[in-house]
This record gives C-alpha cells, sequence and structure tokens, in this order.
C-alpha cells in the first residue's frame, strides 16, 4: 500500500495565510521576514518584550514589542561580498549578569556583541583553514560573561 505525502512550497505560505483554517480563526504574519528557517529563539533576561531569533540565512531578528515587529541585526556577521550562507545562527546566548553582552554560534564561528545585539564581532572562527564547522550550542556563565562554553 502506497502512501501519499503532501509538500507544501513555502511560496504558498502567503495564501494559506489569508485563508480561515477554522471557522472565526484567521492567521496574520508578524514577520521576521527575511526567508530561510527559524533556528533559534532567545528572549532577553531582563526585557520581557524583548525576543531574538536566529535563522539559516537571514541571520539574526531582534523584537522589542514582544514580537509585533522585526528587523535584522546582522551588522559584522557578513561582509558584503558574502552570500547569506555566512549567517546560519543556531545558537543565541544572552549573559544573565551582563545583558548587553550576548554570542551566537554560527556556521563560522562564535560571534560576540557587547551592545544588545545590534552589532557582532567574530570570536572565534568555526575553524582554522576557514572550512566551515557548526557551532551547535553556546552558554555563558550566568556570573561571568567573560566565560562561554
Amino acid at each position: 500500500m502506497m502512501k501519499k505525502v503532501v509538500v507544501l512550497s513555502s511560496a504558498l505560505l502567503p495564501f494559506l495565510i489569508s485563508v480561515p483554517l477554522l471557522p472565526g480563526i484567521t492567521w496574520q504574519s508578524m514577520g521576521p521576514s527575511g526567508g530561510g528557517n527559524v533556528m533559534v529563539s532567545c528572549y532577553h533576561p531582563t526585557e520581557a518584550n524583548t525576543i531574538f531569533l536566529g535563522g539559516d540565512v537571514s541571520g539574526v531578528h531582534k523584537s522589542t514589542d514582544g514580537g509585533a515587529n522585526w528587523r535584522q541585526v546582522n551588522t559584522g556577521l557578513a561582509a558584503s561580498d558574502e552570500t547569506a550562507s555566512a549567517y546560519g545562527i543556531m545558537s543565541i546566548a544572552i549573559s544573565q549578569s551582563s545583558p548587553q553582552t550576548m554570542f551566537i554560534g554560527t556556521w563560522r564561528g562564535v560571534f560576540k556583541s557587547t551592545d544588545g545585539g545590534e552589532s557582532w564581532t567574530l570570536l572565534m572562527p568555526s575553524s582554522p583553514s576557514g572550512s566551515d564547522v557548526l557551532i551547535g550550542a553556546v552558554a555563558v556563565d550566568p556570573h561571568d560573561p567573560q566565560h562561554v562554553y
């Protein structure tokens, strides 16, 4: 017996969002935009309405109003001549003791922000040879943001 598998293209999503799936329920896109998949989410430890999302090709998105609006905060993640594959955000960690200090694990290595995720600096490339090695998880010591795992 053969089973049918239905695969929907993401190009159909805007049409599906506008169609009520159940009586009285409709869906509305709230963002973020930019394409790709959301790989990780992280809430700010002291600002309840601040949320970060990491994507595979669209980088880091930040909302400061509980998810109603989003913007990309990718300054420092990729040079202008690099492709979107330079992002690949797999993990987001915010320091509990110094919440302006954040770290992300990416396809390219570990990046650090000291301005609440507005800009990023590469701390550790994923490999000395320059080939990509997935940094799937990052954690920050809750008492000392200088200790990153």
